[in-house]
Order: C-alpha cells, then structure tokens, then sequence
C-alpha cells in the first residue's frame, strides 16, 4: 500500500476531500491577530509549564498576585481587571491562598466584601516566579533590539483602546 493511502481502503486519497492548505492572511488586522496569537502561546506554554514545575503557579495565578502585589484589592475588581469570570477567579484565589501567597480579610469599609492581599510569603514567591519569567522571556524581548519599546508602548495603548465598546453595527443585538 502506498504511504499516503488511506489505511481503510487502500485507495489513494481524494484530493478534493482534503482541507485546502492554509493561506497566509493578508489583511491587516488578521496578520496582527495571527501574529498575538503565535507570540501568546509561544511565550505562554514555555512560562506556564516552567511557573508550574517552579513555583507551583500557573500563569494565570502569577499574573493575578501581581496585582495583588501591586495593592491590595477585592476578588470582583480583580475578575474585572483580568476579565476572568468570578468562578474562574475564586479558582485562582483558593490556590493562592492555598500556596499561603495571599490573604482575604473582610474590607473595613465593607463588611459583605472581601480585600486581597500579598503576604511575606506570597511576595518571596511573587519575587522568585518573577525571575523565572523573565530569565523565559528576556531573550525574545532582546533579539527585538531598539523597537521593543515603541512595540510595548503599542500594545499598551492598544490593550487600553481595546477596554471600550465595539463599534455599535457590531455589537450583538438584543433578542427580545
């Protein structure tokens, strides 16, 4: 049987059955959206996997207790910021709490809500994952040489335009 017949039958495959092979996009915003998503799970999986084996964070859990790091906060403004569903981020707290990384305490101005803060230990660990992350993604950063920068300051000022409303033609229509 030839290499590229089909194993059930044999036969050689039907080319008009095969999914036609992927075209490079060429409009802009697709580029950029291919491009953001390569670079996300390029960086992504090495700096989760080695947060995980390291430190016992996954990226997610390390990017939440920097913002605690940052001061402390309530798990719904948190879920907010990170745009986490609140059961996804009671997820990420309970390992947090878990790993002794942070606290939650009744907020003084608030009885029914909850503050989030970074302990001793949360901050040493914070410290140590921190390094881990950059040692990971340090070298891809360099190779970019001068325009690492203007690029940062790119996305920054995209993620921030990226916060408000789509265009209202594209919004999704109410159904009553």
């Amino acid at each position: 049987m030839p290499p590229s017949a089909d194993p059930r039958s044999g036969r050689p495959p039907d080319p008009s059955a095969q999914p036609p092979s992927p075209q490079l996009p060429s409009s802009q915003p697709l580029r950029f959206l291919n491009a953001y998503w390569a670079v996300w799970q390029g960086l992504s999986g090495r700096v989760n996997g080695e947060l995980l084996r390291l430190h016992g964070l996954d990226l997610r859990a390390f990017i939440a207790l920097s913002y605690v790091q940052g001061a402390p906060t309530s798990p719904g403004e948190l879920a907010r910021v990170l745009d986490v569903p609140r059961y996804e981020m009671t997820r990420i707290l309970d390992r947090l709490t878990g790993l002794q990384a942070i606290t939650r305490t009744t907020d003084p101005a608030n009885a029914r809500s909850r503050r989030l803060e970074v302990t001793l230990s949360g901050q040493s660990l914070w410290d140590a994952a921190l390094q881990t992350v950059t040692t990971l993604v340090q070298p891809s950063l360099q190779a970019l040489g001068p325009g690492l920068e203007p690029l940062t300051a790119g996305l920054e000022r995209l993620a921030s335009l990226s916060q408000s409303a789509l265009p209202t033609d594209l919004a999704p229509k109410e159904t009553p």
